[in-house]
């Protein structure tokens, strides 16, 4: 019924295929020989790593769209969650939504993320939520991750992941110049322009960034379906 009233990926297919996972209805192929086993999510010990060039007119279609600074975004209701983890010299875009948009530059790059990130996790996934943030000058992006309530009623964890894509990685050469740093373990990511990384969305993260050159990031949460 489901997939009936909802034909584009949605939460449900998650679930759904949580389900099939836990019943043991969806089945993992296995080499030749062996006997299939129960699909399962593994969950991420680090990070998986990509790249996608970037596209010349990206970074002027976001600057094209309204942000938030971190003063703003505290006051924002559809900010709750993420209020506290900006400071600095930062913009976040207003909302969640970045792909909703029907800017050729943002649906293209949509597509081919979309196409990278499952082959990642090597399956079809559910894009929940998209957006982007410009740094320039000292920022602080304080420790954090991306589960939501719901991921943890539904226990959801492995299925979700967090990426992040660099469209400018700004001041390469400055004391703070914007490392990805995760947690647990730890781990000091120094990206490229273009680079794509995912975590899983529990992982703790964290980056500094004191360069005067914007540096540009798009975030996406997604889950396997």
């Amino acid at each position: 019924v489901a997939s009936i009233l909802h034909p584009e990926p949605s939460l449900a297919d998650v679930f759904r295929r949580k389900i099939k996972v836990q019943t043991g209805l969806l089945m993992e192929k296995t080499e030749p020989g062996g006997s299939n086993r129960a699909a399962d999510h593994v969950k991420l010990q680090s990070f998986l790593k990509s790249n996608l060039p970037v596209d010349s007119n990206l970074i002027a279609a976001l600057h094209s769209f309204p942000t938030f600074s971190p003063k703003q975004e505290k006051k924002a209701k559809d900010h709750a969650q993420s209020r506290d983890i900006r400071e600095g010299a930062v913009q976040h875009s207003q909302g969640f939504s970045l792909f909703s948009h029907s800017h050729p530059v943002i649906m293209k790059v949509e597509n081919s993320l979309t196409h990278v990130l499952s082959s990642l996790v090597k399956g079809p996934i559910f894009i929940e939520s998209s957006f982007f943030a410009i740094y320039n000058g000292p920022s602080v992006v304080n420790p954090h991750n991306h589960l939501h309530q719901w991921d943890e009623r539904l226990n959801l964890h492995d299925q979700k992941y967090a990426a992040v894509y660099y469209v400018a990685t700004g001041d390469k050469a400055a004391g703070n110049p914007g490392k990805l740093i995760l947690y647990d373990p730890d781990i000091s990511i120094e990206p490229n322009a273009g680079d794509i990384i995912v975590f899983q969305a529990d992982t703790v993260h964290s980056v500094l960034y004191d360069g005067a050159e914007n540096r540009i990031i798009l975030g996406i949460n997604f889950y396997r379906t």
